[in-house]
């Protein structure tokens, strides 16, 4: 159970959202991602998700999870699956498609299907497939686990270029210091916006700012 807390975002924010395990982050973000579809009460993993939130005019959330995958993938190749998109966007032609796969070091795999590919491709795939969503709130959750080298820089890339909001759950120390700001979810249920923190094995301490 999370104590009520007051958190506004606005268009080009950069917040880290860290924490222990089972401090309920993840579930926080996956129930900013989907309560704009969701208008009754949701439950994810057995979590009840209760509370107020309120997105601005416009605002498009976009879900990435290594843990989520996309359902109905599977069965198509990574150019099919761009060209014939449907429910994931507007299809692309080939000649705009070979171009994004190759950006995102898929070019290789373009005719393999999604679910024979590498963890690290999928993931790749998901970024790419987020970046044209043309969606203006990212939320990432523990995107850097287990990535390969390519698959970080790609992550790194979309964040760097992504014109919009990005929160992002993470353990990865390097990553977050990449972020302005940070949302700290602490053992006392409570949650705490803060601009600097003290990373110490385990646990976070605040810093006053």
């Amino acid at each position: 159970m999370i104590r009520p807390f007051d958190l506004e975002l606005r268009y080009r924010d950069r917040v880290a959202v860290l924490g222990a395990n089972g401090t309920g982050k993840s579930h926080f973000l996956k129930y900013i991602a989907y309560r704009h579809t969701h208008e009754a009460a949701a439950d994810f993993g057995g979590w009840p998700l209760t509370g107020g939130l309120r997105l601005g005019a416009g605002v498009k959330p976009g879900w990435f999870s290594q843990f989520d995958d996309i359902p109905g993938l599977g069965d198509g190749t990574l150019l099919e699956i761009l060209m014939h998109r449907g429910e994931h966007g507007s299809a692309l032609t080939i000649e705009q498609a070979m171009p994004l796969l190759d950006r995102y070091r898929l070019i290789q795999v373009a005719s393999h299907r999604y679910g024979s590919i590498s963890g690290g491709q999928r993931a790749r795939f998901q970024l790419l497939l987020l970046k044209l969503q043309q969606c203006n709130l990212l939320l990432l959750d523990e995107p850097t686990d287990n990535l390969d080298v390519e698959s970080a820089e790609a992550l790194e890339r979309l964040i760097q270029d992504f014109q919009g909001t990005v929160m992002a759950v993470t353990h990865d120390r390097w990553f977050a210091k990449k972020f302005a700001s940070f949302l700290v979810f602490l053992d006392d249920h409570t949650v705490r916006q803060t601009e600097s923190f003290d990373w110490d094995d385990n646990y976070f301490t605040l810093r006053k700012t």
